[in-house]
């Protein structure tokens, strides 16, 4: 945004940090010649949520934990703000000081050290607890650490809670944001913690927490949200990540065979279900997944089905919000006419090399082990199938790192009767078909 000045709050505004349309603006600026950062809140609810900001800030100083300190509060007319915010009615505001550090996501994706930070983040949710306070918003993004001191940048979301249960289930949220490679086993979560909890009941309630967070997630990016925007016209469902959307894309997705059949696209597997193109959208390279109409009765089917796109479309963020690494979703469209079915999934590309090229020897398969022991470990800890775990869906890249591919047959499990059943065929998919050297150095290094 361009720099504005506010002359009722002596402020500048540089640039906008987070939005949510109809809720909430968050921004940087200067006042008084100190970096500062404010809240705006607007339309329903707007009173309560800053409100709620105010009185978590002041749970935090008065209970002597970091976290924004407040320079200033109230209201202001909307129409003194950027006349692009388009706001019209009474506004609410908070002006916090700038916290130093790294965001705590940031850092979690470049930490080798996982282990010690997440035994830091549980310690410090120990002391909340122990305060009678609990921070219900407990993605990453809301933390920051500097010099190993962690401060919570968000007000909304702490509550008063003396409530053992809610505590325990706060816990068990802070862990699952570590994704499918939390670092600390249960007991030494509850070492961390420093409470008389039982290891089965804590271990239940976290499995539960887990599953709560999947679920929420896969029907979360089937609709409109802050990531993903969805359009319904006529015979056609068009789902775009937010990240992505452009107006390239967006022509593309008006007729998708005539951009794939002109030539542009290279294909990449010809299959009588699926045809796999690659194809530059945006200057990017795309893979566009074509599920092509089935005939007779399966084809009947599939219009009153999910389908296996809407699976691998859901799936692929649900991997990513746990730090599997999986080609990013970019666009889906569902077109149904009559009793026929066909739908383009278009994600980012994955580049590096198949994990069947990749390991041509014993020494290439010893320096991909801890990557292939990582995902089944992941597959362990969510308590997800893959479906088909051959060789030949996994990419090794660049960076020697293992990403999965073909999340079309995926499963999250509900019952671990299921997964059991499904982790084996997928343990054997994945041993079948190596050479007798590679399979028999698989089967002996990998803890399945």
């Amino acid at each position: 945004m361009e720099k504005f000045f506010i002359e009722s709050l002596s402020l500048d505004l540089l640039e906008e940090v987070r939005i949510l349309p109809g809720k909430r603006y968050v921004c940087r600026g200067m006042k008084d010649g100190e970096e500062v950062y404010l809240k705006f809140f607007y339309g329903s609810g707007s009173e309560r949520y800053f409100n709620r900001e105010e009185a978590g800030l002041k749970l935090l100083s008065d209970n002597g934990f970091l976290g924004p300190k407040l320079l200033d509060s109230g209201e202001i007319e909307g129409a003194l703000l950027p006349g692009l915010w388009q706001i019209k009615t009474k506004v609410y505001f908070v002006i916090t000081e700038k916290v130093s550090g790294v965001s705590l996501s940031e850092l979690w994706s470049s930490t080798t050290d996982k282990k010690s930070l997440m035994q830091r983040l549980v310690s410090l949710m120990s002391q909340y607890h122990q305060a009678g306070i609990m921070q219900t918003d407990l993605h990453f993004g809301n933390f920051m650490i500097d010099d190993n001191e962690i401060a919570c940048l968000d007000g909304d979301g702490l509550r008063k809670s003396k409530s053992t249960e809610k505590h325990l289930e706060n816990l068990a949220l802070l862990c699952a944001q570590a994704g499918f490679y939390c670092p600390l086993t249960i007991e030494e979560i509850l070492d961390c913690y420093q409470s008389a909890v039982k290891k089965d009941k804590f271990e239940k309630i976290f499995q539960e927490v887990q599953k709560w967070r999947i679920e929420r997630l896969l029907a979360k990016v089937q609709r409109n949200c802050t990531a993903v925007h969805v359009r319904r016209k006529k015979a056609d469902t068009i789902l775009i990540n937010k990240k992505w959307d452009s107006d390239e894309l967006n022509a593309f997705l008006k007729n998708p065979n005539k951009e794939l059949d002109e030539g542009r696209a290279k294909i990449l597997k010809a299959g009588n279900t699926c045809t796999v193109y690659q194809i530059e959208i945006d200057g990017r390279e795309m893979v566009i997944k074509r599920y092509n109409p089935r005939k007779g009765l399966k084809g009947k089917m599939d219009v009153l089905r999910a389908g296996r796109s809407k699976t691998c479309w859901s799936h692929s963020f649900v991997m990513r919000d746990n730090f599997l690494s999986t080609p990013e979703s970019v666009a889906l469209l569902i077109r149904k006419e009559g009793v026929t079915r066909c739908d383009w999934l278009v994600t980012r590309v994955a580049s590096g090399d198949l994990l069947s090229d990749y390991v041509s020897d014993l020494a290439k398969a010893e320096n991909i082990l801890s990557e292939v022991q990582s995902f089944f470990d992941a597959m362990k800890q969510g308590r997800f199938s893959h479906g088909d775990c051959k060789a030949t869906n996994f990419i090794v890249g660049p960076d020697a790192k293992l990403q999965v591919i073909d999340l079309d047959s995926s499963i999250f499990h509900k019952c671990t009767t299921s997964f059991e059943k499904a982790y084996k065929k997928d343990k054997a998919r994945f041993l079948r078909n190596w050479p007798d050297e590679i399979k028999k150095f698989f089967t002996e290094k990998v803890v399945f």
